[in-house]
């Protein structure tokens, strides 16, 4: 059989595979849904209800909330899905005197997939492939802190590779002491091509807001995120939350409400415990086929 066939019948049969996993990570089946993946356990446990936030764990949803960091971070997030998809993520961010500076590399694979050709053939590859590779800093613009991140992106699809660059872009004003704005434009960049088809990156445009309160000795926060796949034309709503018990221990959830009554995961959950510089935190979510992803980060400031 010739090679761009069977490559053509297995790049729809991983369409096929991430359309039933979902990817986890939002909206729409797009081959590229890595670029959709939560950068952090904490995120994924409040739905990713984060461009109105702040710190290393906003970064992936709006590069402003890099700014204010503080100490200098660093966090490393595991994710195990269907299957054999695995996640691995990496940010960074670093203060400096009027800017903070930021920088990711994530790691996605599908595992190796068994399927048939039409010839009846058994093939077993890895399906995909991805990495993506981030540069950010932000800054306040006439008082508001914005931000904007560089991502080179590297594919592979049953052997078949591609590349593409993209940007995000961002803004964090403080409407009041105690609520935050975000809006951000995700993933704006060239195409990336498998074969001799040309795919458009997972582009969105995402506004959200933020409440942070106190209780006696303990703080909350309530977020919502509303993004807008343009591509996609697909619209979700991100509802999260967390308490923060003393300075120690946080408890988080969220609901991910999605237009198109396509997203896998529904409610999402989670934990963080802080001892010292080191925090772990810990994310699951309900899917609709009872498939539960599991995800943990380890976060250091220095």
């Amino acid at each position: 059989m010739n090679s761009k066939i069977i490559g053509k019948v297995l790049l729809s049969a991983l369409i096929a595979h991430l359309g039933g996993s979902a990817a986890f990570g939002g909206a729409g089946t797009t081959v590229l849904d890595t670029l959709k993946q939560p950068g952090s356990a904490s995120s994924a446990a409040r739905a990713e209800a984060s461009s109105a936030l702040t710190g290393l764990g906003a970064l992936p949803y709006n590069p402003a909330g890099l700014y204010g960091l503080g100490d200098t971070q660093v966090s490393v997030m595991y994710q195990r899905g269907m299957g054999e998809d695995t996640l691995i993520s990496l940010l960074a961010g670093k203060e400096f005197e009027g800017f903070t500076l930021g920088a990711g590399v994530s790691y996605y694979t599908t595992g190796d997939i068994e399927m048939y050709t039409p010839a009846g053939q058994l093939l077993k590859e890895t399906g995909q492939k991805d990495t993506v590779i981030s540069l950010s800093a932000a800054a306040p613009v006439r008082g508001v802190p914005a931000g904007i991140t560089l991502k080179m992106i590297t594919s592979s699809v049953f052997g078949e590779s591609g590349s593409a660059f993209a940007a995000d872009i961002g803004a964090r004003p403080h409407i009041s002491e105690n609520i935050c704005a975000g809006l951000s434009l995700q993933n704006i960049g060239s195409k990336i091509s498998y074969i001799d088809e040309e795919d458009p990156l997972p582009a969105a445009i995402r506004p959200g807001l933020s409440y942070r309160g106190i209780y006696g000795d303990n703080t909350y926060t309530l977020s919502m995120d509303i993004p807008h796949y343009l591509n996609e034309s697909v619209t979700m709503v991100l509802i999260g939350g967390e308490f923060n018990l003393g300075e120690s221990l946080s408890f988080r959830g969220g609901y991910r409400v999605n237009l198109d009554e396509t997203e896998a995961e529904t409610i999402v959950f989670g934990a963080g415990f802080k001892m010292d510089n080191y925090t772990f935190d810990y994310a699951a979510g309900l899917a609709g086929d009872l498939d539960m992803p599991h995800r943990v980060s380890l976060s250091a400031s220095f």
